[in-house]
């Protein structure tokens, strides 16, 4: 669905193969810790963050985005500061501008 939703507002993406390409758990919160947004998909609901204000836990980061091997959880989009973890199409829209 995430591929989907940005061809269909031509939103120029690269993708990656994490699993030709692992991405690990220091790598994944190396990627997450640069972005000052955080959007999570958690239990059905949408969890947002300013990291600059309040700081996530690296135990909450885990949870939410290395996956039980280790590897990071998908989907994920980065997008200048932010990144969403999980598919949420309001979501994706606010973060992108589209």
């Amino acid at each position: 669905m995430a591929r989907e939703f940005l061809s269909r507002h031509g939103v120029a993406f690269e993708a990656c193969d994490t699993g030709a390409t692992p991405l690990g758990a220091a790598a994944t919160l190396a990627l997450v810790r640069a972005r000052r947004t955080c959007h999570v998909k958690w239990e059905g609901s949408m969890l947002t963050w300013d990291q600059e204000l309040c700081p996530v836990p690296e135990e909450r980061l885990r949870l939410y985005f290395i996956h039980d091997d280790g590897g990071i959880r998908v989907p994920v989009l980065v997008a200048k500061e932010a990144i969403v973890r999980g598919y949420d199409e309001e979501t994706y829209r606010r973060v992108l501008g589209v």
